[in-house]
């Protein structure tokens, strides 16, 4: 990409993200998420991150895993199907119930006991990104929602507002090239796009 080309563009994109900023600080969301919108158009296809709330829910959500004790296959907790196994008389005894939590390895057959199979739920390091955010929170009519909305709003502000610095900052590094410095004022560039992440949470 031409040195001119993306200088015009980081600036069109921090511009968008000040006028962000300055509609959040005046409670005007329609036009706050409208710029947001602005710099993510301005970015070449390949950077535009996703608007799509179900895919982002599937990419942040931590699934709980469980491993079969006889072979060790990991499956997801919530694909198992758990069902009631009838206990020896001896062992009814001691538990003081009939039956007991159980489910079956899809790989190898055999029963698991749900208490005592390993459990392991996997977090991803903070930060991450997705290049994918949820779609804006919706305002209710409620009472409560008009004194909640403001606090939801800055929290998706503030995660698109990451992950879109994000995108401009790769997009330069992608285009960087030895010598450019004294051309696009990297320094600068920088420190702009810091200032436009800390100071939108």
């Amino acid at each position: 990409m031409p040195t001119a080309a993306l200088i015009d563009l980081n600036h069109l994109a921090l511009k968008h993200l000040d006028d962000a900023k300055f509609y959040l600080r005046g409670d005007n969301y329609d036009s706050a998420t409208a710029s947001l919108h602005s710099v993510n158009a301005a970015l070449p296809p390949e950077y535009q991150i996703k608007f799509d709330t179900d895919e982002y829910n599937r990419l942040i959500k931590h699934p709980l895993k469980i491993y079969c004790k006889k072979c060790g296959e990991m499956h997801n907790r919530d694909e198992i199907q758990i069902w009631n196994l009838l206990l020896p008389l001896n062992e009814q005894i001691l538990a003081k119930d009939k039956t007991t939590k159980a489910w079956s390895c899809a790989k190898c057959d055999s029963v698991n006991i749900l208490l005592e199979s390993k459990l392991v739920q996997k977090v991803r390091e903070e930060p991450y990104f997705t290049k994918v955010v949820p779609m804006p929170p919706e305002r209710k009519q409620s009472f409560g929602d008009r004194t909640s909305f403001h606090i939801h709003y800055r929290a998706w502000f503030g995660n698109v507002v990451a992950e879109l610095t994000r995108a401009i900052s790769q997009l330069r590094w992608d285009h960087w090239k030895q010598g450019d410095e004294d051309n696009l004022n990297l320094a600068e560039l920088k420190e702009a796009l810091s200032s436009n992440l800390e100071s939108s949470f």
